[in-house]
């Protein structure tokens, strides 16, 4: 399973991606997109502005560039072009064996399309309302691709991510919900523990999230946890004088109202019956 340092390992992107002015993305080996990237103003206006309708055909595109590099276990690296026209270096991360994921640098724009590409951007800008010139302006500072500019791209997106591992800022860990994501939950029941907190604190996407919890406990982060707050106050209950609001608070139930439906669902009475008895 991935996890990165998401501060040192974006500030490397960021400063490849300034120095290169090109946009670079991260996806994990399911390829999920990640918060790891390196976004270049110019690239980020075009694609931006475009993916507003064409989110759908650009996740396929990248799909279809990523799906490539699985089924030729040789490669490490090609061109792939999106549906719009613009170049984009999709390199392997890691071996074959335990690849830790795929890194998309691009779009570039290549000078002989150059007229091809424009008019088919304000084809584009006048169905949907957008405005031409400064879509234009934002694609004639897009870089130029070139096979020399991309292999050195390349070789410094390889080294980056080599210079990341050493560092331990990026790395594969098998074991995180046993030895990270288990007991943080058990220590920290009492604070809120959302999907997207448990995301960002693990650095880890929604899908991965839910299969680590489908693979190691048979159900999904909410039952879990919600179940983990019962367990917790079935024992407060039995060995403390607490009150019941005070415990449904020290799970992190705040609504006690909540807190008796929830305990219900999970231990087959309220809380007070569950006292009393």
């Amino acid at each position: 399973m991935l996890r990165y340092n998401l501060n040192q390992v974006n500030k490397l992107l960021g400063s490849l991606s300034t120095f290169s002015e090109v946009e670079i993305s991260f996806y994990d080996k399911n390829f999920e997109p990640t918060n790891l990237n390196g976004i270049h103003t110019n690239t980020e206006r075009v694609c931006g502005k475009l993916k507003e309708t064409l989110r759908n055909k650009c996740r396929q595109s990248d799909l279809i560039a990523l799906t490539h590099l699985t089924e030729n276990p040789e490669e490490t690296f090609f061109y792939s072009y999106c549906h719009f026209g613009f170049v984009n270096i999709v390199c392997k991360i890691g071996s074959n064996e335990q690849p830790l994921g795929y890194a998309m640098i691009g779009p570039f724009r290549e000078h002989k399309r150059k007229r091809e590409d424009l008019e088919r951007l304000q084809a584009y800008c006048t169905t949907h309302d957008v405005n031409f010139e400064e879509i234009k302006d934002a694609y004639l500072k897009m870089p130029v691709f070139s096979s020399t500019k991309s292999e050195a791209l390349k070789s410094l997106l390889f080294s980056l991510f080599d210079y990341a591992e050493i560092k331990n800022f990026i790395s594969v860990k098998d074991t995180m919900f046993s030895t990270d994501i288990e007991p943080y939950i058990a220590s920290h029941l009492h604070e809120k523990l959302s999907i997207e907190y448990l995301c960002e604190y693990f650095h880890v996407s929604q899908k991965m999230l839910y299969t680590l919890f489908q693979k190691n406990v048979g159900t999904t982060p909410k039952h879990y946890i919600n179940r983990c707050r019962v367990e917790k106050a079935k024992q407060l209950i039995s060995t403390t004088d607490m009150p019941l609001s005070e415990i449904a608070s020290n799970v992190g139930i705040h609504d006690y109202n909540y807190f008796v439906k929830i305990f219900k669902a999970y231990a087959g009475s309220t809380p007070t019956f569950y006292k009393k008895r």
